[in-house]
């Protein structure tokens, strides 16, 4: 535990969640740990792995340690994460087809998880895993869902770290 955290405003720290999102590099490797043939449909599983990291955010923003850490900020926070995207989105006139997808596969997860809270133990990750293959075109490859069930834990751990160690302001 920190005992002081950096402070951040709303807006920087929408941005900086943003851009770990869409981070080339590590969306070409994680693809690349997940394409051992290179086989699979990149731009997909790119699509799949952006709208899987921005459910971690959205899960971790909703979860009751750190409504009470953020505050009344755990709102304004999501909104503004999720402008970035919207922002983009809209250069790229995707944006209509982006938000329909996201929330597809927000309602797919969010009925997976049920009512599972990151202060509880999470007791779907490995549907949530398959979730996401299913997503990416792979389905009944238990490799590929172990690989999803890594990448879907180490984000919820380093998003978890991220968010923790700021104090928003």
């Amino acid at each position: 535990m920190l005992l002081f955290k950096k402070k951040i405003t709303v807006s920087e720290m929408g941005t900086l969640l943003y851009h770990i999102t869409v981070n080339t590099e590590y969306l070409n490797n994680t693809i690349d740990s997940l394409d051992n043939n290179k086989n699979l449909h990149r731009d997909n599983i790119r699509m799949e792995l952006i709208i899987l990291l921005i459910f971690i955010v959205d899960y971790l923003l909703r979860s009751q340690k750190l409504s009470k850490s953020l505050g009344s900020k755990v709102d304004e926070l999501s909104i503004n994460y999720i402008a970035n995207f919207k922002e983009q989105t809209e250069r790229t006139r995707t944006d209509v087809l982006f938000i329909n997808l996201l929330n597809e596969r927000a309602n797919i997860y969010n009925e997976l998880i049920g009512n599972d809270t990151p202060s509880d133990t999470l007791h779907s990750p490995y549907k949530i895993a398959e979730a996401f293959s299913k997503n990416c075109g792979v389905e009944n490859q238990p490799i590929f869902s172990i690989k999803a069930l890594t990448i879907f834990s180490s984000n919820l751990k380093l998003f978890s770290e991220i968010l923790g160690k700021y104090k928003l302001t």
